[in-house]
């Protein structure tokens, strides 16, 4: 419910486009992967999802961050917190951000059930949405692969581990 309210609101000008179809999404992962050493990144192109799909066009107002630790419950239920990365663009890069096995590891320590992540796409309440989320899956899988590998890179704890969970979600 809170991400749908937030792609609901008018969103203010001037923040950045994201990413809106699987070239946008293929030519971010290629560019995160260029920055690692060749024996990390080339295991991960090999897994480069095949087949394409079209941007939406839809500008909604993204979070961009909406991993579980930016959400606080208080009485009124929940907040999405630390908004430093807002952006314009289709709302699957907010869900599948959300929804990413990674993040939900690093910041809940455990993924979502098929259950959970069936609750989550009937609260959010737009199958064009989900269908969407559907077909864009295995290139957002790809792209928080080579995100992670470069956090894990960076020394970050517990990234090594996600880019399992996130290479296992494109099989």
């Amino acid at each position: 419910h809170v991400l749908r309210r937030v792609h609901s609101l008018a969103a203010p000008k001037g923040l950045r486009l994201a990413c809106d179809g699987s070239e946008h999404l293929r030519n971010q992962a290629e560019h995160i992967l260029s920055r690692l050493p060749a024996s990390v990144a080339q295991p991960l192109m090999r897994l480069r999802p095949k087949g394409t799909v079209a941007p939406s066009g839809r500008v909604a107002l993204l979070h961009g961050d909406p991993v579980p630790g930016n959400l606080i419950q208080n009485q009124t239920g929940l907040i999405l917190i630390d908004w430093q990365c807002p952006a314009l663009g289709d709302p699957v890069e907010d869900l599948a951000i959300f929804l990413s096995p990674a993040m939900q590891k690093i910041y809940r320590g455990h993924v979502l059930t098929q259950a959970e992540i069936a609750d989550f796409l009937s609260a959010y309440d737009d199958p064009e949405i989900s269908a969407r989320l559907r077909a864009l899956a295995p290139w957002h899988h790809w792209r928080m692969a080579a995100y992670c590998a470069w956090k894990a890179q960076q020394g970050a704890a517990g990234y090594a581990e996600a880019i399992e969970l996130e290479r296992a979600a494109l099989v």
